[in-house]
């Protein structure tokens, strides 16, 4: 059997669930409701990227202006200036509001830097570009057979509802990307308080556990605790 090469998140404690990594190359779908930390992992995947392992990483943002997202980046104390200067990391945001203008920045983007890294942030506004359901679902399944021709290893972030079923607004995603991480807000039944948790849904390729895992957004970013289990018994959505 082949040995699959791995890229390492740069979440702390992360990878000791996914054997090392996430599978080179592959498309994962990072999902979860409001303020569970999404887009603060992505940052982290593509700064510790460039950062640590010396691959270079984009991040396309389609709702937050990209000045907003290197400022919430350098509030974790991250070299992101000397990164942005010297082509090792790209944060930009389509110039139009078209699928067109977002595969076009996401090619010219990565062509730029010959990065190795890629998130997208968030698969939600896909629908602003598509008349009906169909489109848009096809414009998932167009993007994420695009995103695997250009070799990055892709984050692709996905807002689902509270004690949502489904893994993406589309229902489709979770299908057709190589893995699904998700990341939740949980309360426990008895003595209150709240935490952060994630679990992995879904990784080609990979043994992992399908337990759920706490997790801390720090003054340096995301940290995962994989010695640590949370059992649903304890706890609720």
């Amino acid at each position: 059997m082949a040995i699959i090469e791995r890229t390492p998140s740069g979440v702390p404690g992360f990878d000791k669930l996914i054997e090392g990594g996430f599978p080179m190359g592959n498309t994962i779908l990072l999902s979860g409701s409001c303020g569970t930390g999404k887009s603060i992992f992505g940052m982290q995947f593509v700064y510790s990227g460039a950062k640590t392992y010396s691959e270079p990483g984009v991040y396309i943002t389609l709702e937050q202006k990209p000045e907003d997202v290197i400022k919430v980046m350098k509030n974790f104390g991250w070299d992101v200036d000397n990164l942005l200067k010297n082509k090792k990391l790209i944060v930009t945001k389509p110039k139009k509001d078209s699928y067109e203008a977002l595969k076009e920045c996401i090619f010219s983007s990565i062509n730029e830097i010959k990065a190795k890294r890629l998130v997208v942030d968030s698969l939600v506004l896909l629908g602003m570009y598509f008349k009906d359901e169909i489109e848009n679902r096809k414009g998932i399944r167009d993007l994420h057979l695009y995103i695997r021709e250009l070799n990055c290893t892709t984050l692709a972030v996905s807002d689902i509802k509270e004690r949502s079923e489904l893994y993406s607004v589309s229902g489709l995603s979770e299908f057709i990307v190589d893995g699904v991480v998700v990341l939740r807000i949980i309360s426990k039944e008895t003595g209150g308080g709240h935490t952060r948790a994630l679990f992995v849904r879904k990784m080609r390729g990979t043994d992992h556990s399908l337990d759920i895992f706490p997790m801390k957004i720090g003054n340096t970013g995301v940290e995962v605790f994989p010695n640590l289990r949370i059992f649903e018994q304890e706890y609720h959505q």
